[in-house]
């Protein structure tokens, strides 16, 4: 079940919604309401605009050696699991486009979002 979870996509809406890797769906809902684990999320009211493609998953580019200082990499252990990868390959994907190499703590947090500046680290 834990190994489906992580390799593979919802289905229905959830599948092919334009925040599937970063949301998913409540996969409680789907199997209380469907019986199934990967089904879409039933009470979920978000409709996606026409044209927008769904999201793609987000990886850092192949061969790219993108170093974690320690208190950066303490800072993305702190990111809720489901999004730390998403997280991460984001993080290291505007690192490169900015010409470094290592992901520091200051880095990190400026990546933070603007709702979430305010929250404690």
């Amino acid at each position: 079940m834990l190994v489906s979870l992580r390799n593979e996509l919802p289905g229905g809406k959830c599948g092919a919604c334009d925040f599937r890797y970063s949301c998913g769906g409540c996969r409680a809902r789907a199997l209380a309401l469907h019986g199934e684990l990967l089904a879409e999320d039933p009470k979920c009211l978000y409709v996606r605009p026409q044209g927008r493609l769904p999201e793609a998953a987000l990886s850092a580019p192949q061969g790219s050696d993108v170093a974690w200082e320690p208190e950066a990499e303490e800072r993305l252990q702190r990111v809720p699991a489901f999004v730390r990868g998403y997280v991460k390959a984001h993080v290291e994907k505007q690192a490169l486009q900015r010409g470094m190499n290592t992901i520091t703590a200051e880095f990190l947090a400026s990546r933070r979002p603007p709702a979430l500046a305010g929250l404690p680290r």
